[in-house]
């Protein structure tokens, strides 16, 4: 939902230029929409310096423009440029004097490691070009090295023909949709068709990481380290680690999971100063992060022996965000698929990883058609009604063509998600808690008989340990409610972020929520929530400051 919302950011600006000049000037003050190396189109009401630091990007403007000229021989010069803000890049469209529009993409910090990011999408990109008939985009030059002239990596591309699919929806006749959702599936099948020898993500064959790291692919390409957001941690409070992260790659599953394990524990602060004192105790001690994971270690080595996992294992690439912003389509037939965009973070998983992914146009509606006509919610339009029928037909024909046209996806699709959500929190459990973890070891052994699982689970808490948990749980669930509340509330994100627009709304409104939660706690109207569990567990950190 991050990236969605931030897709819709988009600052244009008409430049004069004077007929001896061939790119545009950026004109001070920073806080110009249009001002290429800062975050300009929102802000956070948590940690919200923190985030606006890590998408500044600093580079050469007139570099760039100058590379965007000399790419174009067409052209002479620049006559305008647009900026899109993202979750995780910077993009700048530029208007030539011929006619034409050119992108040109560049990594903030919480893109992913520094050279792989680049270097990795842009292979991935030419792997499925030369491998598949799906449509990519057209690259003109990139370079995964921030100490060429532009002083940032960068993609520089042709833009893509035809519209967003997000832009056409709501236009679309009935049978399109069903239709439409076909297409995207059969990009899907045309990908889950390939084969790879190991986990990990595609880069060049010459990309700059050591050979140790790199499996052969096919010619040109080989297969190294997961460059993923989720085994990197990207935050101003951390230094990079380069390759010192184990991330792969890896050439069997028994690998793979000992590798996420190992990934967690990279993540956990080697020191107590380190610790963020403001995080709630559920979030755990170092010494309990280290413990789970440790636990996970025998845990997982013990699922990937089930056939049930065994036989959903096959390394597999997907698109890592197969939404309706990154599916470009013919305005004419918007049936027809003309390009999809943004590859960042793909990558080759185990099959098991993608059960559970669903694309944003073949959701599964929150109501029934019958419900949503027959509800007497105000708000309820016709269009309301209709877009509810259209995602529950886009949800069923998405589910029959995983089915019938993507064996990987079908026998993937199959495994119950306790068995995978191990899987997907083992090395992720400093930023999501301690109990979160606890708590999937704890479903997975209390069904593992149910699931038709060999031997014993590893994990058998002790009376003492169960009871600990579920005080700390109750905490874990307390912020999980609070946060949908807030979310709904205040029309954010789990990130807290909001448009620049409703920016002083929403902070005043969030300190009024706040307030009335810390009065209510102090009038012991609200028997769950004490004063200090409010200021403890209060998600969102704007209204404390």
């Amino acid at each position: 939902m991050f990236s969605k919302l931030l897709s819709h950011a988009i600052f244009r600006r008409s430049v004069s230029i004077p007929r001896s000049s061939t790119i545009p000037h950026i004109q001070a003050p920073s806080k110009d929409p249009l001002f290429p190396f800062i975050y300009t189109s929102g802000r956070w009401v948590h940690r919200d310096k923190e985030q606006r630091a890590l998408r500044r990007v600093d580079f050469q403007f007139q570099e760039l423009c100058k590379k965007v000229l000399s790419l174009c021989s067409e052209a002479s010069h620049i006559i305008s440029y647009e900026k899109k803000e993202g979750g995780f890049n910077r993009v700048l469209i530029f208007l030539l004097n011929n006619g034409k529009r050119v992108v040109a993409r560049l990594p903030t910090r919480v893109a992913g490691p520094s050279a792989l990011t680049t270097n990795s999408e842009v292979a991935t990109i030419a792997y499925v070009k030369s491998h598949t008939t799906i449509p990519v985009p057209h690259i003109l030059a990139w370079s995964d090295d921030a100490s060429n002239p532009i002083g940032s990596e960068y993609i520089i591309m042709k833009h893509v023909e035809g519209v967003q699919l997000q832009e056409r929806w709501l236009t679309m006749s009935g049978s399109q949709y069903t239709r439409c959702v076909q297409s995207a599936c059969m990009t899907m099948k045309q990908l889950a068709a390939l084969e790879f020898p190991a986990y990990g993500s595609i880069y060049f064959e010459n990309a700059p990481f050591d050979s140790t790291l790199k499996i052969p692919l096919s010619e040109g390409f080989c297969i190294g380290p997961h460059c993923s957001t989720t085994y990197w941690d990207r935050s101003a409070s951390h230094t990079e680690k380069g390759l010192t992260v184990p991330a792969g790659p890896w050439k069997n599953l028994a690998a793979y999971a000992s590798g996420l394990v190992a990934n967690g524990h990279s993540k956990l602060p080697s020191t107590s100063s380190q610790i963020d004192l403001s995080r709630p105790s559920y979030f755990g001690t170092v010494k309990e992060h280290r413990n789970l994971l440790d636990l996970a270690q025998i845990i997982l080595q013990k699922l990937i022996t089930q056939p049930q996992i065994e036989n959903a294992s096959a390394p597999t690439l997907l698109h890592a965000d197969l939404h309706a912003r990154n599916i470009y389509v013919s305005d004419e037939d918007p049936t027809l698929i003309t390009c999809l965009i943004d590859w960042q973070s793909s990558s080759i998983e185990p099959a098991f990883t993608y059960a559970n992914d669903v694309p944003d146009f073949a959701a599964a509606p929150e109501d029934s058609p019958e419900e949503a006509a027959s509800s007497h919610q105000p708000s309820l339009s016709e269009q309301d009604i209709k877009m509810q029928k259209v995602a529950s037909y886009s949800n069923q024909a998405y589910e029959i063509c995983m089915k019938a046209f993507i064996p990987k996806m079908r026998v993937a699709r199959s495994v119950h998600q306790l068995l995978v959500r191990p899987f997907q929190y083992s090395n992720t459990s400093w930023r999501d808690s301690a109990t979160a973890l606890r708590q999937e070891f704890l479903d997975l052994a209390e069904n593992w008989n149910h699931l038709g699982l060999v031997g014993k689970c590893p994990y058998r808490p002790t009376p003492e340990e169960l009871a600990k948990h579920q005080e700390e749980h109750k905490a874990f669930e307390h912020v999980q409610e609070l946060k949908l509340m807030l979310i709904e509330l205040l029309r954010t994100n789990s990130d807290g972020w909001v448009p620049i627009e409703c920016w002083e709304e929403v902070r005043r409104a969030h300190k009024k929520i706040f307030d009335l939660a810390l009065e209510t706690a102090r009038k012991g109207e609200d028997e769950s929530m004490t004063e200090k569990d409010v200021k403890e567990l209060w998600p969102f950190d704007d209204c404390k400051s």
